[in-house]
């Protein structure tokens, strides 16, 4: 029986890569993870007026390429609202 685990599963190994690449990349393009958060609330709070979401499981990241970086969202939508409700 091993009572310690070392290296850790390949799922959070995965997570850690993900997690430091971005993190790697906001130093590259000067971001702050204050600001990443600001953007992800506004990103959320416009989309949210015209989609119901899932605010929990959204993601938002900066890719950079060799000339160019790109926003990347996943957001999860439950449901499309009527336009009344987004008015």
């Amino acid at each position: 029986m091993r009572l310690f685990k070392i290296g850790g599963s390949e799922g959070s190994r995965n997570i850690a890569k993900e997690r430091l690449k971005l993190m790697l990349i906001q130093d590259r393009i000067e971001v702050s993870p204050g600001f990443m958060e600001e953007l992800r609330e506004a990103v959320l709070s416009s989309v949210g007026k015209y989609l119901d979401v899932d605010r929990e499981k959204a993601q938002l990241s900066l890719e950079l390429g060799e000339k160019l970086g790109q926003l990347v969202a996943t957001i999860p939508v439950k449901r499309v609202k009527r336009k009344a409700e987004h008015d």
